[in-house]
């Protein structure tokens, strides 16, 4: 089976060492997603720093985790957070 994931996230409001980060500093995101069961790994970059979710489709049967990082204007990724998960049969 074949189905799809929307993936929904807060934007940070500060950077991982403590500063501020103003929602006009955010660029973009990048999520990456990965099949649990078969090792597939999959990634798609949100270059607007506004949006705060994601449609993703066509995947495949298995345990799919996702992890969501930010990316400032001057192109500097935080960590990935922390993991969700969703079962597709």
């Amino acid at each position: 089976m074949v189905d799809s994931a929307t993936l929904n996230w807060n934007a940070p409001v500060a950077r991982e060492n403590g500063n501020f980060l103003l929602p006009n500093e955010i660029a973009g995101y990048k999520v990456k997603f990965t099949n649990t069961n078969t090792g597939e790994e999959r990634s798609t970059t949100i270059n607007d720093g506004s949006v705060s979710s994601v449609e993703l489709d066509n995947l495949d049967t298995g345990t799919w985790k996702f992890q969501v990082a930010a990316f400032d204007v001057d192109g500097v990724y935080s960590s990935y957070s922390q993991e969700a998960f969703k079962t597709i049969n």
